[in-house]
């Protein structure tokens, strides 16, 4: 079964390419936001990847590295009682 568009892969993809310290970054994003983010970036004299590496830098995150902007997600499920397994 494929994964639905915007989840995280199950497995993180090693890097392919890396030259002066930089890494290429996999994604696909709608066509819609390709231009804006592309004419954003070009209007103020940066590459792609350039306002890519602003954006990043400029998030704000949260001691445990979670978006500040994002939802937390739901806490882990607490196993049914009489579900639990003993060790052995």
């Amino acid at each position: 079964m494929a994964r639905p568009p915007g989840t995280p892969q199950p497995r993180a993809r090693k890097p392919v390419a890396q030259s002066h310290n930089r890494i290429k970054l996999y994604g696909y994003v709608p066509r819609e936001h390709y231009e804006k983010v592309r004419t954003a970036a070009y209007s103020c004299g940066m590459s792609l990847g350039a306002y890519l590496t602003y954006l990043i830098e400029a998030d704000a995150v949260d001691e445990n590295g979670h978006p500040r902007w994002a939802p937390l997600p739901p806490p882990a499920a607490e196993p049914l009682p009489g579900t639990e397994t003993t060790a052995a």
